[in-house]
């Protein structure tokens, strides 16, 4: 009797792996169809310089849709992965993402973005805001630094909470960037709260924290956008620094824009501003280069020509080693100039068209090696260029684009958006 039921037991085991192995299976099948193999084609140069390079995108088909990477080894769609594969190997989203692999327990429960880690060869620290602060209620809110800071030779961490100064006055604060500095940490944020005049506020600054003693040391503003009363004038305040990056990093770039709102006349100003879109400039900007180590925050100024290019266009700040750049975009050509950190000058200055690889728009673009890489798009949404760049002597290494196996009817109509480049 005891035989029998054992014998049916094991049966029904059987019987439910088996319609759990075909339901996988077949499960796998289908998904795999819903999403077509994408590749990086060359077109011209040598392909070898995106060996350690990662694409992150998305696909956009008519039924489905899937966060997508693209290497030269072929794509993977977060879609076509099981619950498991996810759990084992996070889906590269960004630079953060492989701590998560290397760190699991240090990584459980954090937030998955850049600008709230650093790592160096010794440490992994990571730095949050935690706030009870609302835009209603925002004059009693308290607001906390969450830090942790892993030890890799030992592997253990150091985790406390720290209450921010300036309680009541700040209504949203965001870190930006984490570095460690001779056993300090720096962490940059951005803060905003309402002027005297009710105008909207942003202040860029640097929270020095002693890890040792669990305290901050020091909290230095770096820039402030003016609450100007004309609501047709108002600054922005940014960092341009890399946020993927989360290495090293002894300077960092700040911008500065100060903007104005055409009107025509002052009575027609509500229609303007309700029913037509109003032409808004950039009529000021300006550049700044800090020193971590030294607080040392000046001006960087530009010959006439690259300052008039400036207003207009799209910019970006790199640090690599001790070696600063300052990247901006304007009508597809990109422009590299190597700011001297010494004296501020312009060392170097690199040009490449876009135009001429066959893009209709930028993307994303980074500094890696002295190399510049960028994707973008044509007129196809269906296509993604992809371009690298030596930035020194302005030879072009490698131009390539993303493009489908097999196109077929199945895939239907689609688009495919990339985004972000991730160095491996």
């Amino acid at each position: 009797m005891i035989l029998k039921r054992f014998w049916k037991l094991i049966a029904l085991s059987l019987v439910i792996i088996t319609v759990l192995v075909t339901y996988f299976i077949y499960t796998s099948l289908v998904v795999a169809k819903q999403f077509p193999e994408l590749t990086l084609k060359t077109i011209d140069g040598d392909k070898s310089v995106m060996n350690d390079v990662l694409l992150v995108g998305e696909y956009d088909g008519k039924s489905n849709y899937s966060a997508v990477t693209v290497s030269t080894e072929g794509s993977v769609y977060r879609g076509q992965m099981s619950f498991f594969e996810n759990l084992e190997s996070p889906f590269a989203i960004n630079n953060a993402t492989k701590l998560k692999e290397k760190y699991r327990n240090f990584m459980r429960g954090k937030w998955i973005y850049t600008g709230n880690f650093f790592e160096n060869d010794e440490f992994v620290a990571y730095v949050a805001v935690k706030s009870t602060s609302s835009r209603l209620h925002y004059e009693d809110a308290e607001n906390y630094f969450y830090v942790d800071v892993l030890n890799k030779e030992t592997n253990k961490s150091n985790s406390f909470e720290i209450k921010i100064p300036g309680q009541g006055h700040y209504y949203d604060i965001v870190v930006s960037d984490v570095q460690l500095v001779n056993g300090e940490l720096k962490v940059l944020t951005e803060s905003n709260h309402y002027g005297n005049n009710g105008r909207y506020v942003r202040e860029l600054m640097v929270y020095t924290i002693d890890i040792s003693s669990h305290k901050i040391s020091a909290d230095d503003t770096l820039l402030v956008s003016e609450s100007i009363e004309d609501a047709n004038n108002w600054e922005d305040i940014m960092f341009l620094n890399d946020s993927e990056d989360i290495s090293e990093q002894k300077f960092y770039f700040l911008q500065k824009d100060q903007n104005r709102r055409e009107v025509e006349d002052t009575e027609l100003e509500t229609e303007i501003v309700d029913n037509e879109p109003t032409e808004i400039s950039v009529v000021n900007r300006s550049f700044y280069l800090y020193d971590l180590e030294s607080k040392e925050l000046q001006e960087v100024t530009f010959d006439k020509e690259i300052a008039n290019e400036l207003l207009d266009a799209r910019t970006w700040g790199f640090v690599q080693d001790r070696q600063v750049y300052l990247v901006y975009e304007l009508e597809n050509t990109v422009t590299i100039l190597e700011i001297n950190e010494k004296d501020l000058s312009v060392q170097s200055k690199a040009k490449f068209n876009l135009d001429d690889s066959g893009f209709q728009g930028l993307s994303n673009l980074t500094i890696v090696n002295d190399k510049m890489y960028a994707i973008g798009y044509k007129d196809d949404v269906n296509s993604v260029k992809v371009f690298v760049g030596a930035i020194h002597n302005g030879e072009v290494l490698f131009e390539g684009e993303i493009v489908m196996e097999n196109p077929d009817e199945e895939n239907g109509e689609h688009e495919l958006r990339f985004y972000r480049l991730i160095m491996n």
